[in-house]
């Protein structure tokens, strides 16, 4: 999937332990066992910001593995199992939110829009030499639009990631608490992500042949010297970004995408779902996942 872990990674290191009642502490150690140590997440869950009910999650590690966990209530203490199980999901998934920043959306900052920008004006100047060959049309213009794409989405993601930052600090740093609310907000800027992101890699794939269409004309055409040169540079551009190891590395990204929790594929052919299609299926497998897993490893009655 496009952003997957396994089921602990999400876990954010505490730094120190929240402070608590001796009677919670008594029921986190009950159900402690050997050789085990607990952490306490330094925020707390509200469903709504003015609820007075706040709620603890607390995860059992064998050195640094995790065993299970557990949700207290404020006020209700030790709550059922499928109700702990619910709350745990949003503590979890927003862990992931965060992880995502951090990791897949790090590397898509880390592009630079001038390199883009550049294959972009160097094709610009080889229009008149490529559409000498009106069936090229098309391909021409689908390399620029994917240029457009590519540029358009470098900032978008820097804006994404921005925004989850803020987020995520504003409730380590501010208010240590975790309402539905801000959950939703995170998880909404983490599904326009792998929407962003998904459709750029489709795009990517479809438009190789495009590329390699122009470069192959460029390549086989009798010019002038000043003509050669033009489109030397116009090659030399399109290769740095339509190249064999940058294609592998879209196949590589689409198949991080469309793999489950398991690293099995859901697709049989990469970028085959339609948008829609794709955030349906993942979503429904990543909570059917989380669930399971939380369910099996919590220790709420």
């Amino acid at each position: 999937m496009g952003i997957s872990c396994n089921f602990y990674l999400f876990m954010i290191k505490v730094e120190m332990q929240m402070k608590i009642s001796h009677e919670l502490s008594k029921l986190i150690e009950d159900r402690q066992k050997e050789n085990e140590k607990y952490e306490i997440y330094q925020h707390v869950f509200k469903f709504h910001e003015s609820d007075s009910e706040f709620f603890y999650y607390i995860v059992y590690k064998y050195y640094q593995e995790g065993r299970g966990h557990i949700v207290l209530s404020s006020s209700r203490k030790l709550i059922p199992k499928n109700e702990a199980v619910e709350i745990a999901y949003y503590f979890l998934t927003h862990n992931g939110t965060v992880t995502a920043a951090l990791g897949p959306m790090s590397e898509v900052r880390k592009r630079k829009v001038e390199t883009v920008q550049k294959i972009q004006l160097k094709l610009l100047e080889g229009k008149d030499l490529i559409l000498t060959n009106k069936h090229l049309a098309d391909s021409y213009h689908m390399i620029n639009n994917t240029l457009e794409l590519q540029i358009g989405n470098t900032r978008k993601v820097n804006d994404i990631y921005n925004q989850i930052k803020e987020l995520d600090l504003h409730i380590q740093r501010k208010t240590h608490v975790l309402t539905k609310e801000a959950w939703q907000k995170g998880r909404n800027l983490l599904h326009e992500y792998n929407v962003t992101m998904y459709e750029e890699l489709k795009t990517l794939l479809k438009s190789w042949e495009s590329a390699e269409k122009i470069i192959d004309y460029l390549k086989r055409l009798n010019l002038s010297f000043l003509g050669k040169y033009k489109a030397r540079n116009v090659i030399k551009q399109l290769q740095i970004m339509f190249n064999d190891q940058a294609k592998e590395k879209v196949n590589k990204s689409l198949e991080d995408f469309e793999k489950d929790f398991q690293g099995n594929f859901f697709t049989n052919q990469r970028g085959e779902l339609s948008t829609e299609q794709y955030i349906q299926i993942t979503n429904q497998m990543m909570q059917e996942e989380y669930k399971r897993n939380l369910l099996r490893e919590c220790r709420n009655p």
